[in-house]
Formats: structure tokens, C-alpha cells, sequence
């Protein structure tokens, strides 16, 4: 098994492999093989049976062979490959949960804290991992690259974070729609290999502890003999970007400052709903740094609706809006009361950020 590579990128650069040899191919998924048709599964693979359709967690503690499942570096995540592909439920009415893909995936390093507890350290973007299908199967290896420069140091692990990708029923009484999350078909049982899991909130800052169990459907989970396939690129010296420990850049040396992270913002393409109040939430990924500003929506050139909002790094929030009465009528008046509106969201030191989307009333 190759699991830890020392590849020369030019002159003063190191990139460095750790994680799985990405050889086995992936039969297993992280909703235990459940369906809206079938929402108790088909067997565990991710503890406990069933579980929310909330965070899932899951990386890397053994690797069969004594591969190193940690950084022995620190620098920065230059690219994570994942080998498989996400299981769609074509009856679904809709591929998006609380307005973003139900694919939504990050890639996150994890601080080893004592007793085996495990920290969220930090976090990239959001990324929508595909569907299988077509010419992607779960031979696919599938490249995610961080553009917000995600830093990672000497013996943090790496993992493989989705959003859940809960649909609701579309009829009351009805089925729900990924009732344990998207199925990830990304592991594959492999002897000598662990992994363990966590389901539930994962944001910056997460804390996962061995043994716990905040509900009777989340918590920390432990799965001997089954191994994620994903690989971690990491890059250091001249191949180090961003300030991130261990190295400088090929521009420039090493600084005893690290360069501050810039806010950035993920608008994802999405349809809210507007009460009789005129109140509605946008949904806005924060990534890289705090995000603060101001949000306005525009529809027939005018602005029908703003407000301030104010984001913590690697979250999703809901930002509530409430809509001017000459942009509710707008909205009544429109086809299947579904208007097309403009997002724009400026922050306050930084860039703006604008994306089409729906507001149904």
C-alpha cells in the first residue's frame, strides 16, 4: 500500500501524500443503504441504525499495512481525491436541502485532543460531490480542491464531512427523502483498516468525543475493518500557500505574521418561501474568515427587501429578510407565485457576491 509519497515540485517544494491507496473499491455508504423506500437500511456501516439525516463525519484512524492516517506535515491541503460517488434518489422531488445540493460535502482537519477527542481545526468550501451515473461510477476518483486555502498541521487527520441531505415528505404522511442522509458510497470494507464517524453538528470548532451519543440517532461511532478511500495532497515550502504553517511561498519567504484569512461567500442556487408576513431566510455558506455586511434582493430593477447579517467562518446560515410590500405583491402577481429575484450580499470589508434565485409567496 502507498501511503505516504514525497513528490519534488520544483525547486524548495514538497507535496506530501498521506490517507488511502485509493485500491479497494467502495461498496458501502454512509446511509447504511437506506431509502425512502426502504429508510431502515439494509445494515450498519455508520452507528448508530438508523441515524439522523444531519452531519456525518467520517476518517481514518488504521489503515491496513501501517499507512499514516495523520499529516506527518504541516502546510497546506492542496488537494483531497475520494474514490466513489453519491447514491441519487431520482424520486425525490427535489436535489436540494435547505437550498443548497444534497451532495453539499466538505473536507475538514481534525485537532487529536486527549482522550481521543477530535476538534474541527478547519474547514473548506462547500463542494458537490456527483451523482453516480453515467461515466462516474464508484471507480471514480474525485478530485477536491480547496480554494480557500485550507491549512492543516503536523498530526491533524483530514475528513470527509457531508450535510445530511434530508428532503422532507412531499405528501403529509408521506415518505421523507434521504431519511439517512445522502448514501456516500465511499467505503469499502478492508481488513486491518478502521474509520470512525460522527454524526451531528460539525461546524468549525466541533468536538468529537468518543462514546457520546446526543441523541439515540447521532454520536461517535467506531468501524473496524472499513476503511474511507480519500487521500490527502498536502503542500509545503514553495508549494505552502496563505500563511499556513510549515513553509513560505514561492513568491515570497516565510513570515513570523501569518496573512489573514479573506471572507468569502457560497450562495447556492435556491427557492424560499415567503409568509404571509413577508418574511423569508436566505441561505449563505461563510468560508475562510468572519463574514459581515449587507444583503439586498432586486427584482424589476428594484429592491424589494434587505438586511444585515453577520456569519461565523465555515457555517451556513439563514439570513431573515422581511420583503417590502410592493415586493410581496411582485411575488403574488408572479407565475405560481415563483419570482425570479437578484441575491446580492456585500461585505463590509470585502467583496460582493450575487446569485439568481426564487422567492415563492
Amino acid at each position: 500500500m502507498v501511503a505516504l509519497l514525497l513528490l519534488p515540485a520544483g525547486a524548495g517544494a514538497t507535496v506530501v501524500t498521506f490517507g488511502s491507496s485509493l485500491s479497494a473499491t467502495p461498496t458501502l455508504d454512509t446511509a447504511n443503504g437506506a431509502t425512502s423506500a426502504n429508510p431502515a437500511g439494509t445494515g450498519e456501516v455508520i452507528p448508530p441504525d438508523p441515524h439522523d439525516a444531519a452531519d456525518t463525519s467520517i476518517w481514518n484512524t488504521t489503515l491496513s499495512g501501517g499507512g499514516a492516517v495523520t499529516s506527518p506535515v504541516s502546510g497546506t491541503v492542496l488537494t483531497v481525491n475520494v474514490k466513489g460517488c453519491a447514491v441519487q434518489d431520482t424520486s425525490s422531488p427535489t436535489q436540494l436541502s435547505d437550498g443548497y445540493p444534497v451532495g453539499t460535502v466538505h473536507v475538514q482537519t481534525l485537532k487529536p485532543l486527549a482522550n481521543g477527542v477530535m476538534q474541527v481545526d478547519e474547514s473548506g468550501q462547500t463542494f458537490t460531490f456527483p451523482f453516480c451515473g453515467g461515466s462516474v461510477t464508484t471507480s471514480t476518483v474525485v478530485p477536491i480542491v480547496p480554494t480557500d486555502h485550507l491549512c492543516i498541521t503536523q498530526g491533524e487527520s483530514v475528513d470527509f464531512n457531508d450535510s445530511g441531505g434530508y428532503v422532507p415528505p412531499s405528501t403529509p404522511g408521506g415518505p421523507a427523502f434521504y431519511p439517512q442522509g445522502v448514501p456516500f458510497e465511499v467505503m469499502a470494507p478492508v481488513a486491518g483498516s478502521e474509520m470512525n464517524s460522527f454524526i451531528g453538528p460539525a461546524g468549525l470548532g466541533a468536538v468529537y468525543t468518543p462514546g457520546s451519543s446526543p441523541t439515540p440517532t447521532s454520536g461517535y461511532g467506531v468501524e473496524s475493518g472499513k476503511e474511507l478511500l480519500m487521500q490527502v495532497q498536502v503542500g509545503t515550502d514553495a508549494d505552502n500557500q496563505d500563511g499556513c504553517p510549515g513553509g513560505g511561498s514561492a513568491a515570497a519567504p516565510p513570515s513570523s505574521t501569518p496573512k489573514p484569512k479573506t471572507a468569502s461567500l457560497k450562495l447556492a442556487t435556491q427557492t424560499d418561501g415567503v409568509n404571509k408576513q413577508r418574511r423569508t431566510t436566505i441561505a449563505a455558506f461563510c468560508s475562510s474568515a468572519a463574514c459581515a455586511g449587507r444583503l439586498t434582493l432586486t427584482a424589476k430593477h428594484k429592491t424589494i427587501g434587505n438586511a444585515s447579517f453577520s456569519i461565523p467562518r465555515s457555517t451556513t446560515a439563514k439570513v431573515p429578510v422581511r420583503i417590502t410590500k410592493p415586493g410581496f405583491k411582485l411575488i403574488r402577481k408572479a407565475h405560481g407565485h415563483d419570482l425570479s429575484v437578484t441575491l446580492t450580499m456585500a461585505l463590509t470589508h470585502g467583496s460582493t457576491f450575487t446569485k439568481s434565485i426564487h422567492l415563492k409567496g
